[in-house]
């Protein structure tokens, strides 16, 4: 199973907090091979789980909105992910965006 898919099983387990851990060795891999907006692609779907995992455990609401608001800056560089992985990915991205709108 690739992390993404692994990712979005987490998101509708609702286990944040290990779905922000399935991408965290892709996301410094990406980072130590120079890759910038694949890295800060999957830096913004951790901060999105991150986020959400934030909300669960009635943290501050400062941290919920830096973590998401950094989810809602770094999601543009979907056009980075390669197209026939794409769909996983937009995936991943409305379900991260429906599952804070129920937690809200």
């Amino acid at each position: 199973m690739s992390s993404i898919e692994r990712f979005i099983d987490l998101l509708h387990e609702e286990d944040f907090k290990e779905a922000h851990e399935v991408l965290e060795a892709d996301w410094l891999e990406f980072k130590k091979q120079g890759l910038k907006q694949k890295a800060s692609f999957y830096k913004g779907l951790i901060n999105g789980a991150t986020s959400i995992a934030l909300i669960q455990l009635n943290r501050s609401q400062r941290a919920k909105e830096i973590t998401w608001n950094a989810f809602l800056k770094h999601k543009k560089h979907i056009d980075i992910i390669e197209k026939e992985k794409r769909h996983r990915y937009l995936e991943a991205i409305n379900i991260l965006e429906s599952k804070r709108n129920e937690y809200l």
